[in-house]
């Protein structure tokens, strides 16, 4: 596996969402590979970190809204967003969670 194969597994690889064969193949160019490897690592601690700030910020009302719009929408039509593994929809709400995060910080830090 090269170093591009592995960029297009790597959310996959984090989420757990990889077959056997696919998770083996993956983790034995980590092995080799400490540039995929830190990639890992750089992945894991932004979870953590958004899952931490997440957990401290309440969603607003319209977000969530749009939230629920979304899940009904992939209930609906599922197709539509689960092309691979719900990975569409995953990305599609923490898009909107950072966007949230970071309209925030941009209004905490306009406020100082």
């Amino acid at each position: 596996m090269t170093c591009p194969d592995f960029a297009r597994y790597l959310q996959a690889y984090c989420d757990g969402e990889l077959d056997v064969s696919k998770m083996l193949e993956v983790e034995e160019h980590l092995q080799g590979c400490p540039s995929c490897s830190a990639a890992v690592e750089a992945e894991e601690a932004f979870r953590k970190e958004l899952r931490r700030t997440v957990a401290q910020e309440p969603v607003p009302p319209h977000i969530a809204e749009r939230l629920r719009s979304a899940v009904a929408a992939l209930e609906e039509e599922p197709k539509r967003f689960c092309l691979h593994g719900g990975y569409y929809l995953q990305q599609f709400v923490l898009n909107i969670l950072v966007f949230n995060l970071i309209n925030k910080y941009q209004c905490r830090v306009a406020k100082h």
